[in-house]
């Protein structure tokens, strides 16, 4: 089974990729935007797709955009997008560390973003999981959502 991972974080990229070690899933590709992350899915062909929502337009060790980089709270919505529009074959895991995003109106509920997304995309999305390095909650939900 092959799994691409799209995170921006090492240490949560690290713990993630930890786990999915331990529960025997060792073919995972990782990229670190949303543009790096499209390109991979235009590319090749995975079984599941973990997601940050929360992530950087562009790499940021790509020096030629290193200026110009923003951070997109749903930046896994391009994503999502894209692979709506290939119809892509895969289930997406949205990964997270917070448990609401936003800020101000934009503030929204990891339970709204899943609902959300199992609506708009009803045909990928697998679940979401709330991060928190210091529990095993997510590493349960991941388990149960590869499965």
């Amino acid at each position: 089974m092959k799994i691409l991972l799209i995170e921006d974080e090492i240490a949560k990229e690290k713990d993630i990729l930890k786990y999915l070690k331990e529960i025997n899933y060792n073919e995972v590709t990782v990229k670190h935007s949303i543009t790096s992350g499209i390109a991979e899915i235009r590319e090749h062909h995975y079984n599941y797709i973990l997601l940050d929502m929360s992530l950087p337009i562009f790499d940021t060790d790509d020096v030629t955009h290193f200026d110009d980089n923003e951070f997109e709270t749903f930046g896994g919505n391009f994503v999502l997008e894209e692979l709506d529009r290939c119809d892509y074959a895969a289930k997406v895991i949205v990964i997270t560390a917070f448990d609401i995003l936003g800020e101000g109106s934009n503030r929204i509920e990891l339970q709204q973003v899943e609902q959300g997304l199992f609506e708009d995309y009803p045909d990928v999305f697998a679940g979401a999981v709330f991060y928190d390095a210091s529990s095993v909650e997510w590493k349960n939900q991941i388990r149960e959502l590869l499965t």
